[in-house]
């Protein structure tokens, strides 16, 4: 596994991670101003770099976007959240920590579609009785930026086509290898 010791707050430790060529970057110290700051030289130095950070609040959330981080999520927020659903909707709940890494064999996995995929044209009624045990829950339109929850089942993939689809793994994989 590769791996850097070093802090992120040094520019030179963010260089020799490769960060020019990097296509994502997490952060997630335990402090808004260290995340902003990481978030800035990011930034500066790959501006294509997508950013998922971390924040203590939701100051550092607000803080967080305008430095440049194109997902920011407050941990407090997010754990709130689950408890409440554990409360509310404990066989939801049940069903996401499934899915979710670390679940029973079954997964959620996003796909693009490319153009030279044999996936174009045919539907998604057809691709879920081909792949048992997997359903297409949300299709993003090439490049909208609306996603589609639960599409119609005639409805034909088109190249750049986003799929977020739940299943068991093996039927996933073959999802994706043909899409791709």
């Amino acid at each position: 596994m590769f791996y850097i010791i070093g802090s992120a707050l040094e520019e030179e430790v963010l260089d020799h991670a490769g960060i020019r060529a990097a296509s994502d970057i997490v952060i997630a110290t335990s402090s808004d101003p260290d995340n902003v700051f990481i978030s800035l030289s990011a930034r500066e130095k790959n501006p294509a770099i997508r950013i998922h950070a971390r924040a203590e609040s939701e100051v550092g959330v607000r803080h967080l976007h305008l430095a440049g981080a194109d997902r920011a999520i407050s941990s407090y927020k997010y754990s709130a959240m689950r408890i409440a659903a554990a409360i509310g909707r404990p066989a939801a709940l049940d069903f996401l920590s499934i899915i979710f890494p670390g679940g029973k064999g079954v997964s959620i996995e996003e796909v693009r579609v490319l153009e030279s995929s044999p996936l174009i044209a045919r539907t998604i009624a057809q691709i879920e009785q081909e792949y048992p045990r997997m359903r297409i829950v949300a299709m993003k339109r090439g490049g909208s930026e609306e996603i589609a929850i639960a599409p119609e089942p005639q409805t034909q993939f088109e190249t750049d086509d986003l799929l977020i689809a739940v299943g068991v793994e093996d039927s996933l994989k073959r999802l994706a290898e043909m899409a791709a």
